[in-house]
């Protein structure tokens, strides 16, 4: 039996949650971030409801006996002791400044910032939707700031500059509206040669939104059926804030001529690597391009067209009454006829096309969850024709995995299989003449199987490409499977502007405070030397990075873009 605790004291067991966590909500999914720390824990609102027993000193003894086996093979315990390791959990009365001293300053992750003439410096911070702020040091914080370099312990700085002064920097830098330090146990030399130890955290985020778990709405976890339909039907309200915000593509950047692909726009080279692969016929063509963004890529592939001497007819098929109205006011003066409608259900404007394209478009389509336990993958017993016909059983996910013996052997638990991007490749071939070719692009692997994208506003999944092709082989396509920097003949040797979506807002609002206008494209490093000349030096800004094209551009990774390329054959 245990012991009375008096009135005003707590139990010498007990465990409270520390008030420096703060948590945060995305897709289905809980995060906590230590606003002392940096640390950023990932977890199911079931998991956050645990730690909230916590919201007032409670012995875990008790609370873990309360929810027993709640989280199947882990227990309680493994979290209370995940929560004290990353200083969620604490003693009642613990000054959690006490330990920091030992813990080295690691500037964080995508810090915009601007070096003042007195020595200071102004943050820049525009984390996911949250409003840009400014954030000033002064020019004693910003030595400090500048000394703190992923080697040196705070006890050291201490020293030199005062443990007062120090303590009020770190409190306010490793803060979540700041984010421009972490603190590591180790200096990031210890990685040096093992990158693998290194904790996710030192080069994460957090960018989105704030979640009270006392009264904001419960987190629900993302249906079986992910789908962004009623996102694209109703939720786009400005065109141009869409593509330049919220889910920047790769075409977008490439809109306008560029000299990583020798002076085209993304339209033009895309008919380019098609013509030299033989796949744009002779003669008048007709086009269907299904969600086409802002029409961009159509003025450019019909332009691109006409100059090659074809007549062309280029129908549009769009989800998005926003995006439908911008690409008639873009392509009023070309051979084009926007039909809104959804692309695996409504019927297609025509048949018997020349060329189709799908850019960036199938991530956007449904994706159906499934689980070992009911696919029952672990069952021996059940093979063959057995296990296809059990499969069948299971909605759309299964009903595709039986209907082109896709191998499912190796998927992870649970699992995604892109069901929306499977109808398209069966409409594709539907809605081809023979000789007709399709180009469907998306980010995605040959082998991997599909991952949610955790940056955007609305769940897309990448594309699981080798269940395409075996789809489209299946249905007669003659499939090539291509990536589109190659396919588009851009120059992997060119560097580029790397950020994230939260960084470029930031920079946006640094550069607008010098009249400098920042619009979402492909900067290389020369084009933004060419639009600061004269209005801002290039060394008062930080942190201005660059990578090779391929390697990250923007807040994309141009190499994870793939392409088929599908034929229907001619008959005979």
């Amino acid at each position: 039996m245990s012991a009375e605790v008096a009135p005003g004291t707590h139990d010498p067991r007990a465990l409270v949650r520390s008030p420096r966590t703060s948590t945060f909500a995305h897709m289905g999914e809980v995060y906590l971030y230590h606003d002392l720390y940096g640390f950023i824990l990932k977890m199911s609102p079931d998991i956050l409801a645990f730690l909230q027993e916590f919201r007032t000193p409670a012995d875990p003894e008790r609370v873990c006996g309360r929810y027993g086996n709640a989280f199947g093979e882990q227990t309680p315990e493994s979290f209370v002791g995940i929560f004290l390791q990353f200083k969620c959990l604490m003693t009642p009365g613990t000054d959690e400044l006490d330990g920091i001293w030992e813990m080295v300053g690691v500037p964080g992750p995508w810090n915009v910032w601007r070096r003042e003439a007195d020595g200071g410096l102004t943050f820049f911070t525009a984390w996911g939707e949250r409003p840009v702020r400014e954030h000033r040091l002064s020019a004693a914080e910003a030595a400090i700031w500048r000394a703190m370099d992923g080697e040196t312990r705070l006890s050291a700085l201490a020293g030199e500059h005062g443990m007062a002064e120090v303590t009020a920097l770190v409190e306010r830098l490793v803060h979540h509206d700041l984010q421009a330090l972490k603190l590591s146990g180790v200096g990031l030399s210890f990685f040096k040669g093992r990158q693998h130890m290194q904790p996710p955290y030192l080069t994460s985020t957090m960018p989105y939104a704030s979640y009270d778990p006392e009264s904001d709405p419960p987190v629900e976890p993302l249906d079986d059926l992910a789908s962004p339909e009623a996102y694209y039907r109703h939720a786009i309200a400005d065109a141009d804030a869409q593509f330049d915000h919220q889910e920047t593509t790769l075409s977008h950047l490439f809109r306008d001529p560029h000299p990583a692909l020798g002076g085209r726009r993304y339209g033009d080279a895309l008919v380019d690597g098609l013509a030299a692969r033989g796949l744009i016929g002779e003669g008048p063509l007709r086009v269907l391009e299904v969600g086409a963004g802002l029409g961009k890529v159509a003025r450019a592939v019909i332009e691109s067209l006409q100059a090659r001497g074809h007549e062309v007819r280029y129908d549009i098929l769009e989800l998005s009454p926003t995006l439908a109205t911008r690409q008639r006011e873009e392509l009023a003066d070309l051979p084009v006829t926007v039909h809104q409608g959804e692309a695996l259900t409504d019927a297609w404007p025509g048949e018997a096309y020349d060329l189709l394209i799908s850019n960036e478009m199938i991530g956007d389509l449904p994706a159906a969850r499934m689980t070992h336990e009911e696919a029952r993958l672990d069952d021996e017993s059940l093979v063959g024709d057995a296990f296809q016909s059990h499969l069948a059983t299971l909605g759309p996910a299964g009903e595709a995995v039986a209907r082109y013996t896709i191998p499912i052997g190796d998927a992870p638990d649970p699992f995604y299989i892109n069901v929306g991007a499977i109808r398209f490749v069966e409409r594709a071939f539907e809605a081809l003449r023979p000789g007709g070719v399709a180009f469907i692009s998306e980010f995605g692997e040959m082998g991997r199987w599909p991952v949610l994208s955790t940056q955007l506003d609305h769940p897309e999944l990448s594309i699981h490409f080798g269940h395409l092709m075996t789809v489209a082989k299946a249905l007669g396509f003659e499939p090539d499977f291509v990536f589109v920097m190659d396919l588009i003949d851009m120059d992997r040797d060119a560097r580029g502007l790397a950020t994230t979506r939260s960084y470029f807002r930031a920079l946006q609002a640094l550069l607008a405070a010098s009249g400098v206008t920042l619009d979402k494209r492909a900067w290389t490093e020369d084009l933004v030397a060419d639009l600061l000349e004269g209005h801002v030096d290039p060394e008062t800004i930080g942190d201005l990075r660059y990578d090779k094209i391929e390697d990250r551009l923007m807040g994309l990774v141009p190499h994870e873009f793939k392409a088929l390329l599908l034929r229907k054959p001619e008959p005979g």
